[in-house]
């Protein structure tokens, strides 16, 4: 059966997951996740977009990035983990299909539902209860949002600022939404992540005639916002 068509307007907001050929482990040490980030700040660099969130688990990636007219993902996705499969392999010696199949694209609607998925991936760790807390895991973005560490390779999510007029406070109210765990059963499993409005707007775009709609819960910025 042929590969459906992968789905990429040139400007998007998009959760990409790679994982590994049959679940197995992509990552065996923390300087194999300091190598995944090098080589993903270097080909962002030639194909420019903006990183938001991102988490690397044991056997899979998760990133949430911003396209626009210049940026080819295809082409960045296909040279970083061609690029990382030659460092796995000369390191390890290893034989065989590294990924499983290609990397899944989700489109997100930017309006809400753009921090929702960023929490979901901070929470992988908490959910795959490999961590407690998400600030206990080191190989994501929770703690430059929550803490301003310093990255080379994230911008902020553009509703992170929109959380507080002051800016200060944008931190502390972030942390006290990624820590709720009544939305962390979120899951995407279609094409497009967003409002009903949205997926239809997005189906009939792109003639994609199997998406289903696939709404998460919407932020309340009122609960969370600064009084």
């Amino acid at each position: 059966m042929p590969r459906q068509a992968r789905i990429l307007p040139p400007n998007g907001f998009y959760h990409i997951v790679c994982r590994g050929n049959n679940k197995q482990n992509i990552f065996r040490d923390d300087s194999d996740k300091d190598k995944y980030l090098e080589l993903a700040l270097r080909y962002k660099g030639e194909h420019p977009m903006s990183l938001f969130h991102y988490c690397l688990m044991t056997n899979h990636v998760h990133l949430l990035l911003e396209t626009n007219e210049q940026t080819d993902l295809s082409n960045f996705m296909k040279r970083l983990n061609l690029a990382y499969f030659h460092h796995f392999k000369n390191k390890y010696g290893y034989v065989g299909h590294f990924w499983q199949d290609r990397f899944k694209s989700f489109l997100i609607e930017r309006d809400n539902y753009l921090l929702v998925c960023g929490k979901y991936i901070e929470l992988n760790p908490v959910r795959a209860k490999m961590v407690a807390r998400p600030e206990d895991f080191e190989y994501s973005s929770y703690g430059f949002y929550t803490d301003n560490k310093k990255s080379d390779i994230l911008e902020h999510n553009p509703l992170f600022f929109e959380l507080s007029s002051k800016s200060k406070d944008c931190s502390s109210l972030y942390r006290d939404f990624v820590v709720p765990q009544e939305e962390i059963e979120q899951r995407f499993k279609g094409p497009f992540w967003g409002s009903e409005k949205f997926v239809t707007r997005m189906r009939k775009r792109l003639d994609y005639k199997k998406a289903a709609v696939q709404a998460g819960r919407k932020v309340n910025f009122r609960k969370i916002k600064a009084q």
